[in-house]
């Protein structure tokens, strides 16, 4: 990759970002309490949404254990997933597992997110105020020293790694295998999560919480072909979290704390954690 082509793809990362229902709309997660949750712009509802988004009242929320449904208050207009609305439960994302129904009110949209026992709403903005606010994705040089061959071993007996994620929730999640590479003169390993036909890796080094973002970065690898794969460091991306404060963002685990500095990618200029 040249410097030219990084930077058509770095185009595309900011323009990904900026684009409807990307993380920079997300405005809000909300807890749902059993039985009745009211949603709407009035400060007295349980569920908040910002000032002039949506009617006063907007509707309820009614949770039975790992249930929802949602009833719209009275001449309220929307639809889910597109279409006009039709009764019965909602399609939860089982912590990400499928995709959720989506409610649609002017420029917010909404859906049912579970994260282990909690059960909440995630909403989106299209005018929300990061969005507007956001003056774009701040980058590394370029370096090619840092794109690096890696030798991939499988992992076997379904070997899980457990991460944790920014609500301090544990998952073990199936490890695809480790990478093994030379950077800076040292050898270095970091452990791979199946990506849907990629590599994806979370990882901090030692920029991370002060030049990049503290709960670490992600990066992605294509698969392995014959036992090898390139790592483009250059392609380091600050998750999701680093842009919203309602985003539930897997940590780096243990096993992927580089214990090198790793100063291309994406940079993180908000508060460190």
């Amino acid at each position: 990759m040249t410097a030219e082509t990084m930077q058509a793809w770095r185009d595309e990362q900011e323009k990904s970002l900026r684009a409807d229902n990307s993380w920079l709309t997300v405005a809000g997660l909300f807890w749902l309490n059993e039985g009745a949750n009211t949603v709407g712009s009035d400060e007295g509802n349980d569920i908040v949404f910002p000032a002039g988004s949506c009617p006063a009242t907007l509707g309820t929320f009614h949770r039975t254990d790992r249930t929802v449904t949602f009833v719209a208050a009275p001449g309220v207009a929307y639809t889910i997933n597109g279409s006009t609305p039709k009764s019965g439960a909602l399609q939860v994302d089982g912590d990400g597992k499928y995709t959720p129904d989506t409610i649609e009110h002017g420029m917010l949209s909404f859906f049912v997110v579970t994260r282990q026992e909690r059960i909440g709403i995630r909403l989106r903005d299209n005018d929300s105020q990061a969005r507007r606010d956001f003056t774009g994705r701040v980058w590394y040089a370029y370096n090619p020293a840092y794109v690096v061959e890696a030798a991939f071993t499988p992992a076997t007996n379904n070997r899980t790694i457990s991460i944790q994620n920014i609500l301090g929730y544990f998952e073990d999640t199936p490890c695809a295998g480790t990478l093994t590479f030379m950077l800076n003169g040292q050898t270095q390993t970091l452990e791979a999560i199946d990506g849907k036909g990629s590599l994806f890796i979370v990882m901090r080094d030692k920029t991370s919480g002060h030049e990049t973002y503290g709960a670490g970065r992600f990066l992605f690898a294509a698969a392995a072909v014959n036992g090898k794969t390139t790592l483009d460091f250059n392609k380091a991306v600050s998750p999701p979290c680093a842009f919203t404060p309602y985003a539930t963002c897997p940590m780096a685990p243990p096993e992927n704390h580089l214990q090198v500095a790793v100063p291309v990618g994406e940079q993180y200029v908000g508060e460190h954690h």
